[in-house]
């Protein structure tokens, strides 16, 4: 998993940073906006599975649970919404992997729900 979210993210960087970012200059404002907001979450969910994979409770005994991935925020499905400009390029596929990794990561391991807020609005520690 962890080799498997750097190269994605490598991926990402390439494309996002290189040819995606001159693609983009010739998208409309609100096209602009969506790729660079799909490129920011590719890097966010790639960050995230790359913190769970280090995670130290994988070196638990052989047939232990994985570590919860807590990252649910990141488990959008593996396809991109259909009004997508990055539909059909390579940054649409960079995008649909690191959802999918996402997608692989939560069928074997439960997600961590975030606590539920005090009545004074406080997140539970």
């Amino acid at each position: 998993m962890y080799r498997r979210a750097v190269d994605i993210a490598r991926h990402a960087r390439h494309w996002f940073d290189g040819p995606g970012l001159e693609w983009r200059a010739t998208l409309p404002v609100a096209d602009q906006a969506a790729v660079a907001t799909e490129s920011l979450r590719t890097t966010a969910r790639m960050m995230a599975v790359i913190a769970w994979a280090v995670d130290p409770r994988h070196d638990k005994a052989p047939g232990a649970a994985l570590p919860r991935f807590t990252s649910s925020a990141f488990t959008q499905g593996g396809s991109l919404p259909g009004t997508s400009p990055l539909l059909g390029t390579p940054g649409g596929d960079i995008a649909i992997a690191s959802r999918q990794l996402v997608d692989t990561i939560v069928e074997r391991t439960p997600i961590a729900q975030k606590p539920a807020p005090h009545s004074d609005g406080l997140w539970r520690i």
